[in-house]
């Protein structure tokens, strides 16, 4: 906690050095740490532990839907990289419609390995529903980030199950082979286009984007993430008190890295400070799957963390949506309580 709390100090001092005082942007960083703190000092029941994440990542996830639905018409009809969120009517760019979908990428393996029907249906089938919802919405709004983070997410839970829960090797190379065999028949499916599935993935808007940055990535320049990335890296040192001195696009005015905005924004130290608490959040993460007793309970938060991360190495969610990060913060904080009275 004393590294966000010192990133967002710092934080707010540059950024009110740069004339930009802003009242709303305080109370929002310093929720970082205060989040944390609410997190770790809940009320811990042991029987139904998990209950404040689920709220959370289905409350996201309910709200994700309910924009997906009040912009079916035009995510479906037209290429579009905003909607109209359902609450406050305003526009939203993607960045900020991937957060109501992270955590959901991040419980993939959960939904579909280790939460069972049989103990909590309710639960599972809700999740299911909403996990589509997010997949459907992302590709119609062609944005990657929570693909990859699904992917990435059900990648590490196996190879932790397995190399950690060596005792369960047998179902995890038996639910292996379902994804493979899953993977292959939607792979000739696709190849022979039955029922039409050829034509109408290729018009899907995320595919199109994919084949269209493909081409662009082959020409290395600003125009590109990459590029983007190198650029700013490359720049780092020379300009560390940020101030949007960089200089990485001839046509964005941000990076499309959490940690690399945050230099671009507001220098090299509140950029490291924040990183620094993110190494730790994985450690602690990781902590909870070399000796937490559960390790359903295991999985769980290390798919979160691990999704977050991804969404953070993607995207610039500090500046676009830090209300994401405060949900992380309580999670963290409250994951670590529930680790610390033995109820993961």
């Amino acid at each position: 906690m004393a590294f966000l709390f010192l990133f967002s100090a710092i934080y707010i001092y540059v950024y009110n050095q740069m004339g930009e005082r802003n009242i709303s942007k305080a109370i929002i960083l310093f929720s970082f740490p205060s989040m944390f703190w609410i997190g770790y000092s809940q009320r811990i029941d042991l029987k139904k532990w998990d209950l404040p994440i689920w709220v959370v990542v289905i409350g996201l996830g309910l709200h994700g839907a309910m924009n997906f639905l009040n912009n079916r018409t035009l995510l479906v009809t037209s290429e579009v990289r905003s909607t109209v969120d359902v609450w406050t009517k305003s526009e939203w760019i993607m960045t900020g419609q991937i957060s109501l979908f992270i955590m959901l990428a991040g419980v993939t393996y959960y939904i579909f390995s280790a939460l069972k029907m049989q103990d909590k249906p309710f639960l599972k089938i809700t999740l299911i529903c909403l996990w589509t919802v997010g997949m459907l919405y992302n590709a119609f709004g062609s944005t990657r980030t929570v693909v990859y983070a699904s992917i990435i997410n059900v990648i590490l839970c196996i190879a932790v199950t397995i190399i950690k829960f060596h005792y369960d090797l047998k179902r995890q190379l038996k639910y292996m082979f379902y994804v493979l065999l899953v993977i292959f028949i939607i792979y000739m499916v696709y190849s022979l286009n039955l029922f039409g599935i050829k034509t109408w993935i290729s018009d899907l808007p995320l595919f199109r984007r994919i084949i269209r940055l493909n081409a662009v990535n082959k020409v290395s320049d600003l125009s590109t993430r990459q590029g983007q990335i190198t650029a700013a890296l490359s720049q780092i040192f020379v300009h560390p008190w940020g101030k949007y001195t960089m200089r990485f696009s001839s046509t964005l005015d941000f990076i499309h890295n959490t940690w690399l905005n945050i230099a671009y924004t507001t220098g090299i130290i509140p950029a490291f400070l924040f990183f620094v608490y993110c190494i730790l959040s994985l450690k602690d993460a990781f902590c909870i799957v070399k000796y937490g007793s559960d390790w359903k309970a295991a999985l769980l938060i290390l798919g979160i963390f691990s999704s977050i991360m991804t969404y953070w190495c993607l995207e610039p969610v500090c500046e676009a949506v830090p209300s994401v990060i405060s949900l992380f913060c309580f999670i963290h904080g409250y994951a670590m309580a529930c680790f610390e009275k033995g109820a993961l």
